[in-house]
C-alpha cells in the first residue's frame, strides 16, 4: 500500500494492517534579515550567527543580508563615517532604543534595517573683544562650538558688551551687521566675531595749552604763562588715563569732571574712562616763602606751612598769592635772642600784590 504523504497542514488516509505510523515534522520558519547599505557609515554584527555569517555592510562592504530561523537573536553595531552622526536605525525594534548605535533584536519576520545618518558640521565661533555671539547650541562667551546637522541654516547674533561696539562677522559667515545666516558645509567651519571698545576722548576744559595773557616778570619784561594738562588724547573705554596738571608759578588745587582715585586733590588724577569725559584742573596763584635760619630757635608760619624747628636750617612753602603770612620766631630757653632779621619784609609780611613777585626770601638769626 502506498504511504500517504502531505506537505500541507492536513493529511487523510485509510488505515490498513495491524498498525501504521504517521510522522509529523515541524521546522522553524526562515526569515531574511537585511541591512540597507549606506556609504556614509557601516553596520556589522557583533554576535555569533548561524552558518558563521557576519554582517559587514556599508561603505565598500556588501555583506548585508542572510536568512535565519525564526527567533534567531541578532546584534548589530552601527558606526557613522566622517562628518556624520547616527540618527537612528529604522525598520526594527532595538533593545535600548532606535537611536542607540548598538541594536539587539530577535528575528521573527523578514526584517530590513535602515541606518539613518545625519550630516554634521562643527561650527566654531572665534571671538575677539568684549561681547557675545549666540545661536542654537552656541553662547560665546563660554560655549563657542556646536555640531550642526542636516545642513540646517545657522543664525548667529552678536551683542556687544557695555562700552564696546560690534565690528562684524568673518570667515564662513561674513556680515557687518549684528546678525549673520549661513549653511554649514564640510567637517568644520569657523566664524569670527569681532568687537572693539568705543573710542572715547578725554579732554580738559578749554584749550590744551591756554595762554593767560602777558604778565610782567621781575626784570620788567613780559612773560607768557601756559597751563598744561598731560593726558593721552585718545583712549578706549576702560582705559585709565593719568593726568598731571602743571602751571608755572601756580599750584593745582583740584580736578572737576572726573572722579579721581584718591580724591579730587590727588595728582595725578587716575580714573577709568567709561564715557566721553571733560576734565578741568583748577589752579591757585602762589608765592614761595623761603626761610633761612641760623641758630637754635624755631620759626612757624600763620597760615600753616612753615615749621622750622631747632634742628631746621631752612624751609619753604607755597602760600596763596596776596594772603598775609605771619612768621613767629621763638628762641629756645635759656638762649637769649639778640637779633632777628627778615628781609626784604618784616616778620609780619604779606606777599606783594604785584603778581610777578613769586618768591619771598626770609632770614631768621638766633645767637646764644
Amino acid at each position: 500500500m502506498t504511504p500517504r504523504v502531505s506537505s500541507t497542514t492536513s493529511c487523510k488516509f485509510v488505515p490498513a494492517g495491524d498498525s501504521q505510523n504517521v510522522s509529523a515534522t515541524f521546522a522553524l520558519n526562515r526569515h531574511t534579515a537585511t541591512v540597507v547599505n549606506r556609504l556614509n557609515g557601516s553596520v556589522v554584527s557583533t554576535n555569533t550567527l548561524p552558518d558563521a555569517f557576519v554582517y559587514d555592510c556599508g561603505n565598500t562592504h556588501t555583506d548585508c543580508t542572510d536568512t535565519f530561523d525564526y527567533g534567531t537573536p541578532v546584534t548589530l553595531q552601527a558606526t557613522p563615517g566622517d562628518r556624520v552622526r547616527l540618527r537612528q536605525l529604522d525598520g526594527v525594534t532595538c533593545l535600548g532604543g532606535a537611536t542607540s548605535a548598538t541594536c539587539a533584536f530577535v528575528l521573527k519576520a523578514n526584517t530590513t534595517v535602515t541606518p539613518n545618518y545625519r550630516v554634521r558640521t562643527v561650527v566654531t565661533v572665534v571671538k575677539a573683544g568684549s561681547g557675545t555671539a549666540i545661536s542654537t547650541g552656541i553662547s560665546c562667551g563660554a560655549d563657542c562650538s556646536e555640531a550642526i546637522f542636516d545642513g540646517k541654516s545657522v543664525i548667529l547674533t552678536a551683542t556687544p558688551a557695555v562700552g564696546s561696539q560690534f565690528v562684524g562677522f568673518g570667515g564662513a559667515c561674513v556680515s557687518s551687521t549684528k546678525s549673520c545666516t549661513f549653511v554649514p558645509a564640510g567637517d568644520s567651519q569657523n566664524v569670527s566675531a569681532t568687537f572693539r571698545a568705543h573710542p572715547l576722548h578725554p579732554h580738559r576744559g578749554g584749550q590744551e595749552q591756554r595762554q593767560r595773557g602777558p604778565e610782567r616778570g621781575r626784570s620788567g619784561g613780559l612773560r607768557q604763562r601756559r597751563d598744561r594738562l598731560h593726558l593721552d588724547p585718545r583712549l578706549r573705554d576702560g582705559g585709565q588715563p593719568a593726568g598731571h596738571a602743571e602751571r608755572r608759578q601756580s599750584l593745582r588745587s583740584g580736578w572737576a569732571g572726573a572722579i579721581c582715585t584718591g580724591g579730587a586733590a590727588a595728582n595725578p588724577c587716575v580714573f577709568t574712562l567709561k564715557a566721553n569725559t571733560t576734565v578741568t584742573p583748577t589752579f591757585r596763584d602762589v608765592s614761595t616763602v623761603s626761610l633761612t635760619k641760623t641758630g637754635q630757635g624755631t620759626v612757624v608760619s600763620t597760615p600753616a606751612g612753615i615749621s622750622c624747628g631747632v634742628a631746621c636750617g631752612s624751609a619753604s612753602f607755597d602760600f596763596t598769592r596776596n594772603v598775609i603770612v605771619k612768621l613767629t620766631r621763638r628762641p629756645p630757653p635759656p638762649a637769649r635772642r639778640l637779633s632777628a632779621g627778615v628781609a626784604p619784609a618784616p616778620a609780619r609780611a604779606s606777599a606783594p600784590s604785584n603778581a610777578s613777585v613769586t618768591s619771598v626770601p626770609v632770614t631768621a638769626t638766633f645767637t646764644p
